[in-house]
């Protein structure tokens, strides 16, 4: 258990550096596009090797249609325009306030399941939700006119990526119990990355773009997909299989106080107190909802918790 307990949260704390190294690759002139673009391209042969380690290579490819269709629809949902919009959400806010907005997606996973019910979510999981968005106010600085002002347009584009990444989860669900979740993933990841590099080719010159790359621009890419991308998928997964999926979720929250942490040392970035207060409440309320089985968890019509 503890080396289960070890992966995932190193996976986390890994995953937890991504806008601090797009921040930095930023400085170096890497425009997102490009920045979304190679990232996704050099990861995906891992994926697929990732796949055939799982399944072995004649395998991967199944005929369900269906299957592949919402895998691939998730994939440009959340990889494609989610990526996108994330990143350029980066240029806008503190690295560490897009990591708690987006952090709050099982919020969304949430609120999304009680409408398709026509069903309230039980009271705790009610009083979870009202913590989280509570938060999200108080981080955007909602209270502080400057602050929410400059931080409003890039927080809706890193709520809009959380957005998508609720979606990417939902279809995650629907399409793994036809496909599972390893074809799921790598069927996603392909379409997105398609649908990133056809958006590259069409708005610049590649090989003159990726000529321009400073050394440390390519070694930040290094960085950004090996050890914030490639490797804590690895991690990650080898955690949930040691600890199970619920307890990984809750020790997947060490993620965006690293971030805050990182941020600070290494970008100067310092969160007001209300901001952090803000990330706090963020933060406690994905704790109720994870804690309560996010994936398993269904409500009857007194809005009680049953599994």
């Amino acid at each position: 258990m503890w080396l289960g307990l070890a992966l995932a949260m190193g996976g986390a704390m890994l995953l937890a550096n991504k806008g601090i190294l797009a921040k930095l690759l930023y400085a170096e002139g890497v425009d997102v596009t490009t920045l979304v673009a190679v990232r996704s391209a050099a990861a995906l042969p891992v994926f697929w090797i990732w796949a055939a380690m799982r399944l072995g290579w004649g395998r991967i490819v199944l005929r369900d249609r269906r299957g592949i269709a919402i895998s691939a629809a998730a994939g440009l949902a959340c990889y494609y325009v989610g990526a996108l919009v994330n990143f350029e959400s980066l240029r806008l806010i503190d690295a560490s306030l897009e990591r708690v907005l987006l952090y709050a997606y099982p919020s969304f996973v949430v609120l999304v399941e009680a409408i398709r019910r026509g069903q309230l979510p039980p009271r705790r999981t009610l009083l979870a939700l009202a913590i989280t968005y509570v938060g999200i106010v108080l981080a955007v600085g909602a209270l502080d006119a400057d602050l929410f002002d400059a931080n409003a347009y890039g927080a809706a584009l890193a709520l809009a990526s959380a957005v998508g990444f609720t979606f990417y989860f939902l279809a995650n669900q629907a399409a793994a119990a036809r496909i599972g979740s390893v074809r799921f993933t790598v069927f996603a990841m392909t379409a997105a990355t398609a649908g990133l590099l056809a958006h590259f080719l069409a708005l610049r010159p590649p090989l003159e773009e990726l000529a321009g790359f400073t050394s440390t621009a390519w070694g930040l890419m290094a960085l950004l997909v090996g050890a914030v991308t490639v490797l804590p998928l690895f991690m990650i997964a080898e955690g949930v299989r040691q600890l199970g999926a619920e307890r990984a979720a809750l020790v997947s929250t060490i993620g965006p106080p690293t971030t805050i942490v990182m941020a600070w040392i290494v970008l100067g970035e310092v969160l007001a107190p209300m901001q952090l207060l803000g990330a706090a409440a963020v933060i406690a309320g994905i704790l109720v909802l994870e804690g309560r089985g996010l994936r398993g968890i269904r409500w009857n019509r007194k809005g009680e918790g049953t599994r």
